[in-house]
């Protein structure tokens, strides 16, 4: 029996056969909602399109068995208007192949996941010295200290005297609205109203204020900056209503007139004006996942464990990030991993394991994310050059944060050890030497 991924292989391989380049200018696989396959593709000028379309029913069946579905699309002189318009439209939301002596391309149709397939999009302002740099932290597994990192970089800023804004996208088990809140420091609505509502307002500014709290308690900022929270929203009886209301597909589509997510962002750019913006999103493969990492950010920081399940999701990311905007044409998207939960400094393995890490790291951006290309944008770096995504920052297991129940009970280990210098960390990935 054939399987999905074995039909995918086989499939190409048989149309990187020599002999079809002398029949065909281009063809596209298109694997649909169910993974059947079907194939539209355009003869060479004088080929027998009869024959071929009977050839490559044939040569698919062969190579694709059950995910062949039979169907043969060709371009030709008389098509209609409407006929043209499909067939034009799936060539250019295609894929390239590479190999065959004529133009293959491979389009996916998906029921779900579209935040992880759709073009990538642009941060709603480019990063200059003076500009706010959008930061998402995101994790392939929860519970790796993600949200705990960007509490001590939103902490270590605002005691700076910066002004911070952090927005819980992790829709599906908030967290870092909850951490930063208190009995003094909570919104009315939070995120997910404002995804909700922003569309039925159409043409009209919303006012911000139902949707962020303050916190500007000083056991937690010192003599700081306050830090704007837009959490998620409260967890009532109705946020499951809500939740299940929200059409991830919608959120940053470019042609909307005003996708809710970008127009948040830049309303709290107007209203709030911060220094820095943190999106804290969820873990694995979700929805909300491909929405922090599809280009709203100026980097996107992994968080990543020094395990094969890990490894696994890590490079699938790496990949999205990386080689998918190669093959669309785009610039890979700037990224930094965390070796989350390492060995803690005082552990005499720990040098050891972060070089380990950082070399499985450097393979990984080297085949996923570098550009083989000398001549590229982001062409493969020395594996010592620290400035370069594959050069992991560690941040080591601490027990004591484990038990700390509220956020000033963690402000001490936020500031200090792994935690500071992981902030420094971030503001040199950022090109910044200092806050």
């Amino acid at each position: 029996m054939k399987h999905f991924a074995e039909a995918r292989r086989d499939a190409v391989q048989e149309l990187s056969q020599t002999a079809w380049g002398g029949r065909l200018e281009r063809a596209c696989l298109i694997w649909d909602l169910r993974g059947r396959l079907r194939i539209l593709v355009k003869p060479v000028a004088g080929a027998d399109a009869s024959a071929l379309e009977a050839d490559l029913r044939a040569a698919l069946q062969r190579a694709a068995e059950g995910f062949w579905g039979n169907e043969c699309w060709v371009w030709h002189d008389s098509l209609d208007t409407a006929e043209r318009l499909v067939y034009d439209k799936a060539w250019s939301q295609a894929l390239p192949v590479q190999g065959p002596n004529f133009e293959l391309r491979e389009l996916d149709r998906h029921l779900s996941k579209a935040t992880w397939f759709g073009a990538p999009l642009d941060p709603p302002w480019l990063l200059r010295p003076q500009m706010a740099p959008i930061i998402s932290f995101f994790s392939f597994k929860g519970g790796v200290g993600r949200t705990t990192a960007l509490a001590a970089f939103a902490i270590q800023m605002a005691r700076a005297g910066k002004s911070v804004c952090v927005i819980d996208l992790d829709l599906e088990a908030p967290g870092a609205g909850s951490l930063f809140a208190s009995s003094a420091a909570r919104a009315p609505c939070g995120l997910i109203d404002y995804l909700l509502e922003r569309p039925l307002y159409e043409g009209r500014r919303l006012s911000l204020g139902d949707y962020f709290f303050i916190c500007d308690d000083p056991d937690i900022i010192g003599e700081g900056a306050p830090i704007t929270v837009v959490p998620a929203g409260n967890v009532d009886a109705l946020y499951l209503e809500k939740l299940a209301r929200v059409d991830y597909e919608r959120i940053l589509r470019p042609e909307a007139p005003e996708p809710p997510l970008l127009d948040l962002l830049r309303q709290l750019r107007s209203d709030r004006a911060p220094a820095y913006v943190l999106i804290d999103s969820r873990a694995g493969l979700h929805d909300i996942g491909g929405l922090a990492l599809n280009g709203i950010a100026h980097l996107d920081v992994l968080f990543g464990l020094d395990s094969e399940q890990s490894w696994e999701g890590v490079g699938i990311v790496v990949d999205h990030l990386g080689r998918r905007r190669i093959e669309m044409e785009r610039a890979q998207q700037d990224c930094a991993l965390v070796y989350a939960m390492a060995p803690p400094s005082t552990d005499p393995a720990r040098k050891a394991r972060v070089e380990q890490f950082i070399d499985r790291a450097y393979q990984l951006f080297t085949d996923r994310f570098y550009d083989a290309d000398p001549n590229g944008e982001w062409p493969v770096p020395a594996i010592e050059d620290a400035t370069r995504p594959h050069h992991s920052f560690a941040i080591g297991f601490d027990s004591e944060l484990q038990r700390a129940r509220a956020l000033r009970d963690m402000v001490t280990p936020l500031t200090q050890g792994d935690y500071k210098a992981f902030s420094t960390w971030l503001l040199e990935r950022l090109g910044r030497t200092g806050p």
